[in-house]
């Protein structure tokens, strides 16, 4: 009876995520698709690992740029600044492929420009989280 009774909610969890998925997909957010599962499942990690390593593939070059200029700067604010335009142009072309006729910015440039910023130096905080 327990065997049955999981592979009818197998079989239920299946359904909701396919249908979930196919309707984010009509809805024209292919990353929801795939979050739901109407897509490939590693799909969306993959997605997100590769945006996220080009967002960590900036902070690292942008950190060794400076090194390699400015050996002494130990601050953060002219890398931030250095960064932060790469990291938006990331962000944009995330929005282009994953948000189809929605990824036209509601807000204006400027404010923008300060939440790219913004999560550019939040990410390099977790990045710091990180190692010895």
């Amino acid at each position: 009876m327990t065997s049955t009774f999981r592979s009818v909610l197998k079989k239920i969890g299946q359904v909701i995520l396919t249908a979930g998925g196919i309707a984010g997909e009509v809805m024209g957010f292919p990353f929801l698709a795939n979050i739901l599962g109407a897509t490939k499942a590693g799909g969306m990690v993959e997605l997100g690992l590769s945006d996220l390593s080009k967002v960590a593939s900036i902070v690292s070059q942008v950190e060794i740029g400076f090194q390699a200029i400015a050996p002494g700067d130990t601050t953060g604010s002219a890398k931030l600044k250095a960064a932060t335009p790469m990291v938006k142009q990331v962000v944009l072309a995330w929005a282009q492929s994953n948000l189809p006729g929605h990824s036209a910015l509601k807000s204006d440039p400027v404010t923008f420009d300060n939440h790219v910023a913004a999560f550019t130096s939040s990410f390099v905080d977790i990045l710091n989280d990180f190692g010895d």
